[in-house]
C-alpha cells in the first residue's frame, strides 16, 4: 500500500474526540495511552500501545474516540494514498 503522509500525534489525558469520519483510509499505529473508540452500532474497543488500526469510516457518523487514564496517547497516522483501494 502506498502512503502520502506520516502523521505524529498526541492527546492529552481526558480528550475525547465527539462523532467524527476518519478524513482518510489511514492506519493509526498507537505508541503509548489506552483509547476507546465507539461506533456508529454502538460498538466499543479499547486499543493500547502496540495497536494497529485501519481507520475505513470516511463517511456518515464515524466514531468517538476517548482517552483513558491519566496519561495522554501517542500514536502515529499513516494516511494512504488516494489510489489504495477504499481511498
Amino acid at each position: 500500500m502506498g502512503a502520502e503522509r506520516v502523521v505524529f500525534s498526541q492527546f492529552p489525558a481526558g480528550w475525547v474526540g465527539d462523532w467524527h469520519p476518519a478524513p482518510r483510509l489511514q492506519f493509526f499505529i498507537q505508541l503509548s495511552g489506552e483509547l476507546e473508540v465507539e461506533v456508529g452500532d454502538g460498538e466499543v474497543r479499547r486499543f493500547s500501545a502496540g495497536c494497529v488500526v485501519l481507520l475505513e469510516d470516511t463517511s456518515g457518523k464515524g466514531h468517538i474516540t476517548r482517552v483513558l487514564g491519566d496519561t495522554g496517547v501517542e500514536g502515529v497516522f499513516v494516511q494512504l494514498a488516494s489510489t489504495a483501494p477504499g481511498a
